[in-house]
């Protein structure tokens, strides 16, 4: 009876302290000791953020130099000397405005945006002649407006006048011509390194000044107010004609031969 009560004894405190039993015994045990996974471990990959890649340089070490490299259409907006483009707009370039810098030129200086432009390779297109108008100096004054083509030159062709053309610069849109006569033709050229515009209907127009207009219109009036007086003269005979003719055949009719009656012969 006292066996049995020291073995229980026994497996009571071995169950209790188990750090005596040993360890290939305790391994034989994992029920005891510690679970069996039943499946193997997740991983997560681990992600890396990489910023201001490309841009790793002091705002201090920017200098002038180097914003000459940049086009002229960015800038540098922050800290982070990100290049933002800026939106681009029309350059202020007026075809028709004399002496201003080419648009080519306008669009190095502030990255505005050109027209589109023939190339110098080849012809440019005919100008767009505005007007035909008298000179201050009694002569008459031609302006036109440049086409969407490279121009080193304009030159003014002026009907039935011998000689050469007028030539004029390339950033020129008037010219005085001198004395003309109504009705000539007068064509505006552009030239470039390749040729000379061909005339069009744009490109030229026949002199009409005021004065020809204006003379031309007391001409109409007078010949109209004649035309109406010889109208009016005319109505006003034959009226009277008429009445003439009906007061005469009247006057027939009151005066009888007196020798004559309805009784026969006195």
């Amino acid at each position: 009876m006292s066996f049995c009560w020291n073995l229980a004894a026994l497996l009571l405190l071995l169950l209790l302290t188990p750090d005596l039993l040993p360890t290939r015994l305790i391994n034989t045990r994992p029920l005891l000791t510690q679970a069996v996974p039943t499946s193997p471990p997740v991983t997560y990959p681990k992600i890396q953020y990489v910023t201001n890649v490309g841009f790793d340089y002091d705002e201090d070490d920017y200098t002038e130099e180097d914003a000459s490299h940049f086009p002229p259409n960015y800038s540098k907006v922050s800290s982070a000397s990100t290049l933002v483009p800026m939106q681009s707009k029309p350059c202020d370039y007026h075809p028709c405005q004399e002496n201003q810098l080419p648009c080519s030129q306008l669009s190095a200086q502030t990255g505005c945006l050109c027209p589109g432009l023939s190339g110098a390779g080849e012809p440019p297109h005919a100008p767009h002649l505005q007007k035909l108008v008298p000179g201050a100096d009694g002569g008459a004054e031609v302006r036109w407006c440049a086409p969407a083509s490279v121009v080193s030159g304009y030159r003014v062709v002026i009907e039935d006048r011998r000689g050469e053309p007028l030539q004029f610069g390339g950033d020129s849109r008037s010219g005085v011509l001198g004395e003309l006569e109504a009705g000539v033709k007068v064509c505006v050229e552009a030239v470039n390194m390749a040729g000379t515009s061909a005339p069009s209907k744009l490109s030229c127009l026949r002199y009409d000044p005021p004065e020809a207009t204006n003379l031309a219109l007391r001409a109409g009036v007078i010949g109209g107010g004649l035309g109406f007086l010889l109208l009016l003269f005319l109505i006003t005979l034959v009226l009277w004609r008429r009445q003439t003719c009906k007061t005469g055949g009247n006057s027939a009719e009151g005066l009888g031969n007196p020798s004559y009656s309805t009784e026969g012969a006195l």
